[in-house]
């Protein structure tokens, strides 16, 4: 039985994005520096939906734009991590690409997310 929780768009989006992470790297068989590689990728690819979940558990409005902060940094890193497979393993180039193009995605919905709590924090 699937946990049901309220619709949330980027929680699903961030869960999904370490899914599809996971599951890539799960397939992978290279040698001991991609793992590394691999390694990094999921950690900080999981990271993504442990912070957006942190964050929708925060207690003040502050807490919840740090924590989103926090959010954009790992998808950052993400980032890195996945241009540095692809360019190690240019066979990965079209995988790579899809992947941070999510993150470009989870990104921007965040982006719009912490701008319109500012706004909402600075009328109060």
């Amino acid at each position: 039985m699937k946990f049901i929780m309220k619709q949330n768009v980027i929680r699903e989006k961030s869960y999904e994005f370490a899914v599809k992470i996971v599951k890539y790297v799960s397939k992978q068989k290279y040698e001991l520096c991609s793992n590394i590689i691999l390694k990094q990728l999921v950690r900080c690819a999981t990271s993504v939906g442990a912070n957006t979940e942190e964050a929708h558990g925060a207690q003040t409005d502050k807490d919840f734009v740090a924590k989103l902060y926090i959010v954009n940094k790992e998808l950052l890193e993400t980032i890195y991590w996945l241009r540095l497979l692809g360019d190690v393993y240019p066979g990965e180039i079209l995988t790579r690409d899809e992947f941070i193009s999510d993150a470009y995605e989870l990104k921007r919905i965040l982006s719009s997310i912490i701008l319109s709590t500012k706004n909402r924090m600075s009328e109060k």
